[in-house]
């Protein structure tokens, strides 16, 4: 099967794709799920508030193919969901929408626009030969050939006004978490590769009074030096933007000192473009804040999320490189 030119590669899938199943069992496995939930009323309001917002703001529905062909682009981090074809040849469900948008991207003329999707990605299933897993991602992105920050300004803006108008969000206490990859690649510069996803998971736990001794607990176990601990943990606390880069002065080597003040001079363009946009909920620094995937590197990034549960994550937003693979220009969702 692996051989295309055999005599008898055409055989054997036509064999495999005219085969009918009469496992009871198994064909039930395909229709789990499938009765609906009893929230969806709830979620086509939300869905219908957010496309207003995203209208408002001048993005276009644009829905992504189905089916891509296999790549690296997310190496050992995720596995999307694999099928085969009726040719024999492997294709790849979207494990998120952002690789399917790039490879549109790559092939479109129009290197100017804002779009949304609404739509499901896939997972899977721990039930060999059932249906994948769904999820509902919602997206906004935005191409320019301009790299400016007005982007995560926007952005930003969108995030407060659907926090206003999507109904239950008003209810909590949600703030703007940034930082920028060039603060976090400085504050790991002392830590070996193998021992950051810990760390990374460890830290990202002292935010919450319920997980914070556990959190200790854990970067107390890692191999590292106590004061490398110290100043790690020192380095997590949110604050504001001048507040936070005065305290990382402190911590970090003089070296490093340069490209830091390089980094926070674009997270305050960021902060005074949102500002000027009429963001009015706090905007925080979170130096070792980190959104888990390696599309993005050097760049400014943020989460909305609540006060006082750093977990409770509400929106992610990322300017990407991963575009640069496929042949475009600057990237922000």
């Amino acid at each position: 099967m692996s051989n295309p030119t055999s005599a008898y590669h055409h055989r054997l899938l036509d064999a495999l794709f005219t085969e009918v199943s009469n496992d009871e069992v198994r064909e039930f496995t395909f229709d789990v799920g499938a009765e609906g939930e009893a929230h969806q009323p709830y979620l086509n309001m939300i869905m219908d508030r957010l496309q207003i917002l995203f209208h408002r703001h001048g993005a276009v529905p644009l829905r992504t193919p189905l089916l891509m062909p296999p790549n690296d682009m997310y190496g050992g981090e995720r596995k999307p969901v694999q099928l085969l074809d009726k040719t024999g040849k492997l294709v790849q469900l979207p494990h998120d929408h952002l690789v399917a948008f790039a490879r549109v991207c790559a092939r479109s003329l129009n290197q100017r626009f804002k779009r949304y999707e609404i739509g499901p990605v896939f997972r899977e299933n721990v039930i060999a030969g059932s249906q994948p897993r769904s999820l509902l991602e919602i997206d906004f992105d935005i191409i320019s050939p301009e790299k400016t920050r007005l982007a995560e300004a926007e952005v930003l803006l969108l995030l407060e006004e659907i926090i206003e108008d999507v109904p239950g969000l008003l209810t909590e206490h949600w703030v703007f978490h940034l930082n920028h990859g060039e603060v976090l690649d400085i504050l790991l510069d002392r830590i070996p590769d193998k021992h950051r996803p810990a760390l990374l998971t460890a830290v990202a736990g002292l935010g919450s009074k319920k997980t914070s001794a556990s959190a200790r607990s854990k970067l107390a176990q890692l191999p590292l030096a106590r004061s490398v601990l110290d100043e790690i943990e020192a380095a997590s606390v949110p604050g504001e933007l001048k507040d936070v880069q005065q305290r990382l002065e402190r911590l970090i080597a003089i070296d490093h000192r340069p490209k830091l003040a390089a980094a926070f001079e674009q997270l305050d363009e960021v902060v005074k473009l949102a500002r000027q946009f009429g963001v009015q909920r706090p905007l925080l620094v979170a130096p070792m804040m980190v959104q888990g995937s390696s599309f993005y590197r050097g760049e400014v990034f943020f989460s909305v999320l609540k006060a006082d549960k750093r977990r409770d994550v509400l929106v992610s937003y990322q300017r990407i490189d991963v575009a640069k693979a496929f042949g475009v220009g600057d990237f922000v969702r």
